[in-house]
Order: structure tokens, then C-alpha cells, then sequence
């Protein structure tokens, strides 16, 4: 009985807990309803997620961020956050290990995408638009080019954006819409299906001519990236 009693305690208060929470997302406008099974499944499922949002709660703000990255490279982004977050169980020099490794999952993940031949340098984008690279830093800098960094390799430009369909001013006002977003954010944008977009990338879709939509998924994008509500 005295079990019986601890566990309908725990279910009340993570039940407050997450609805307090869905109600702040929700007037935020930042958040998605949450829906729950009737019965007991439902009440699985409240204590579940507080138990999640308890361990993100607990995660430093840099290390969710090279989580965050190292999960979006994977095939199934959810397995891996949830991963991290079963690790976080264990004992904290396993868990800084584990930090550690991830950490260099995400740095080796933007080493290779810097090294992949659709990488161009500032010499090869200039070429490619017939101007000097002197002209493509600018453009860079005023936010009207996407240009990665990492390490010692310096700046590079993803090919597609110079592509026709996909540079110029289509290309600026998605840049514009995302606001001040990093520049691995954006890239992140620019390479994940939105359903809003009908399940393609935003690349895909500048190449089809719909920059319109993009710019309006852009802006909503980085709202959410940056916490506005």
C-alpha cells in the first residue's frame, strides 16, 4: 500500500510538472501541444517526460549544443539525444567521458563536412562567380553568402549556393529571415527536411523556386533557435 501511494504521489506531481510546462510553451508560442494516452499508458507517458526534461534540465548549455549537433548527423536524431541522456545515469567520470566523445563526434563531423568537395574555398567561389575573393568575403561578411569555419582550415562556401534557383536574392532573404543564427545553424537549416516545406530541404526548395515558403520557415526557424517567443 505504502508503494502503491509513493507512486500515485510521484504521477500527481509530474503530472502538474509537464501540463505547467506544456501551458508555458504553449502561451510562449514557442512549444508543440502535448497529447497523451488515456489510462495508464497516459500516465507512463507524463512521468516519462518529466523525467526527460528533468535530465535536459541538467545538461550545461555548450554540451547540449555539441549534442544537439552530433545528433542531428545521425540517421535517427532521437536515439541518439536519448542515448546521452541514459548515460547521464552513470557515474560523472563516465559521464564526462561520454561528454568527451561527443564533443569529438561533433568536431570530427564538421571537420569532414569542411573536407567534402562540395566545400568551396574562397579562391574556388570566386571563380565560380567570376568576381575576386575579396568580393566573396564581403558578401560573407554582410550575410548575403553562407561561409563555414572550424579549426585552422578556414572559410567555406557550401556549393549549392551558388547554384541558379538558389543565389542571389533568393538566397539573401532566407540568410536575412534566419537572423543571427551562427553560421552552423544555418547550414543545419538549410540541409534538414521541413515538413512545411512538403518533407524537403530548404535547398531543395530554393531550387524549386519556392523561396517565399523558405523564408517564412526560416523566420519561424530561428525564432525557435534563438528563444523568441
Amino acid at each position: 500500500m505504502a508503494e502503491a501511494r509513493k507512486r500515485k504521489r510521484a504521477l500527481l506531481i509530474a503530472t502538474k510538472k509537464t501540463n505547467r510546462g506544456a501551458a508555458r510553451e504553449s502561451a510562449s508560442g514557442r512549444g508543440f501541444p502535448m497529447s497523451f494516452p488515456s489510462g495508464a499508458r497516459g500516465d507512463v507517458a507524463k512521468l516519462a517526460v518529466q523525467e526527460v526534461l528533468e535530465s535536459v534540465g541538467r545538461i550545461p548549455a555548450r554540451a547540449a549544443e555539441r549534442i544537439l549537433a552530433e545528433a542531428l548527423g545521425a540517421s535517427a536524431p532521437a536515439s541518439r539525444v536519448m542515448e546521452w541522456l541514459r548515460d547521464g545515469g552513470r557515474s560523472r567520470s563516465n559521464r564526462k567521458q561520454t561528454m568527451q566523445q561527443a564533443f569529438r563526434r561533433g568536431d570530427e563531423r564538421r571537420a569532414a563536412i569542411l573536407r567534402d568537395p562540395s566545400m568551396l574555398t574562397g579562391e574556388a567561389a570566386a571563380e565560380r562567380l567570376g568576381v575576386s575573393r575579396e568580393t566573396i568575403n564581403k558578401r560573407a561578411q554582410q550575410g548575403k553568402l553562407l561561409a563555414l569555419e572550424f579549426g585552422k582550415r578556414g572559410k567555406r562556401y557550401p556549393e549549392w549556393q551558388f547554384e541558379d534557383g538558389v543565389a542571389g536574392a533568393a538566397l539573401e532573404s532566407v540568410l536575412k529571415a534566419l537572423g543571427s543564427v551562427d553560421a552552423w545553424q544555418r547550414f543545419r537549416f538549410f540541409s534538414q527536411a521541413q515538413v512545411a516545406l512538403g518533407g524537403r530541404t530548404p535547398i531543395e526548395a530554393l531550387r524549386q523556386r519556392m523561396a517565399e515558403r523558405v523564408v517564412r520557415e526560416a523566420e519561424g526557424w530561428a525564432a525557435g533557435e534563438q528563444g523568441i517567443g
